[in-house]
């Protein structure tokens, strides 16, 4: 599996929107956001040299969901190596991206589905929480997986437990104005390594998956600008 590596010194400020996040900070404390794994800003230079496992597959009606894929000790050796973002376009949710400063052309192509079937995507993200960033932030009060999806969310796991209580389904891309949250169990993270696992369907006529990775750490002082580093 590739590793993304987590350094103190690249973390950027996302925001510190106490209100609009989970999590809980002691009285005189703001809550925190910074971006450990960032949407893909360009697909031939993945942000911190990430590189993520991946298997596409046509139908579910004709190729079967690999047997425990999500679990830590799935060997995935056999499965292709990629960048974000996935799709089927060079310029897909285009409207969200361009306004955020992200380039939305296409890393790894996903082919959408022929008609009837669905175009299946399976994700395995391998991403490490160094113990220094913990030393220097302290114990993390939450974690969150920033996406857009073209169509469907059908599964995220983290360390081989599932983090959705039912499929997240969503329009076409096109009308994206932001992004999708799914708050994960911040006791499943561990300092080290860890594993995000992803699986995605699209209906037809566009295909699309990008996203990011926040941690919420409290704090003495509230960041309030958009692209800090500490």
């Amino acid at each position: 599996m590739c590793v993304v590596l987590l350094l103190i010194a690249g973390l950027a400020a996302v925001t510190a929107a106490t209100e609009t996040r989970s999590g809980a900070c002691p009285v005189g404390q703001y809550l925190n956001e910074y971006t450990i794994q960032d949407y893909a800003i360009t697909p031939s230079i993945p942000v911190g040299g990430a590189k993520y496992k991946m298997l596409r597959v046509p139908s579910t009606d004709t190729n079967p969901i690999p047997s425990s894929w999500f679990g830590t000790g799935f060997d995935d050796s056999a499965w292709p190596e990629s960048v974000l973002p996935f799709g089927d376009k060079l310029q897909t949710c285009t409207s969200y991206f361009v306004n955020e400063g992200v380039q939305s052309t296409v890393g790894t192509l996903w082919p959408i589905g022929g008609s009837g079937n669905k175009a299946v995507l399976f994700v395995r993200d391998t991403f490490v929480l160094p113990g220094a960033a913990v030393a220097k932030f302290g114990t993390p009060k939450g974690l969150l997986l920033e996406f857009i999806v073209d169509n469907d969310l059908v599964y995220v796991g983290l360390n081989g437990q599932s983090q959705l209580d039912e499929k997240i389904m969503r329009g076409n891309c096109d009308g994206v104005t932001k992004p999708d949250s799914v708050v994960l169990d911040i006791s499943k993270l561990q300092i080290g390594e860890n594993l995000l696992t992803i699986h995605a369907e699209d209906r037809h006529v566009m295909s699309y998956l990008n996203y990011r990775i926040i941690v919420q750490v409290c704090e003495d002082k509230e960041i309030s600008c958009e692209d800090c580093s500490v």
